[in-house]
């Protein structure tokens, strides 16, 4: 008997959701520092911490997968998720916001004990087969390289002529 696909499906949204968070930041930090009374390289500490943050979970947190049972880690995991997005949203300033972008960070490696939880249910109900269509695509975007567009001549040659800063 296969994984139900709303069970593969759910674990896919979690896992897609959740890797986001390391960098729901980036497109808003104009906003988050204006929103803060800072100015936007002030408020790129925001996403340098939750780096070191995912890099902390990394080193501390996905090790207990090995240990403790994975289901309720899961679950605890996007609880302490989910605060930490709520009182980022109410942050009285910058750095309350960076200390909790870290438990945000911390909490975003619930990707890497999920993969491991679906293939054990993925491998205890029909063989490692039943898991692949939704991991691979998390494991391929993590390990190989996409090419950007700015790496191309025509792009290159566009940047170069252009003023920095524009104004």
């Amino acid at each position: 008997m296969a994984l139900p696909h709303g069970l593969l499906r759910l674990l896919a949204i979690t896992c897609a959701a959740t890797i986001a968070n390391v960098y729901y930041a980036q497109p808003l930090l104009p906003t988050i520092g204006h929103g803060l009374g800072s100015s936007e390289s002030a408020a790129g500490i925001v996403v340098t911490a939750t780096q070191l943050g995912f890099a902390v979970g990394l080193l501390f947190v996905v090790p207990l997968g090995d240990i403790v049972a994975r289901r309720p880690l899961i679950s605890t995991l996007l609880a302490v998720d989910a605060v930490a997005f709520v009182a980022s949203a109410v942050a009285p300033g910058l750095h309350v916001l960076a200390a909790l972008a870290v438990l945000v960070g911390t909490s975003s490696v619930v990707v890497q004990i999920v993969i491991p939880y679906a293939a054990t249910l993925a491998r205890a109900s029909s063989g490692p087969a039943s898991s692949e269509p939704w991991w691979a695509p998390s494991c391929s975007g993590s390990c190989c390289p996409v090419p950007s567009p700015a790496s191309s001549p025509a792009w290159q040659a566009g940047a170069a002529s252009t003023p920095w800063p524009p104004g």
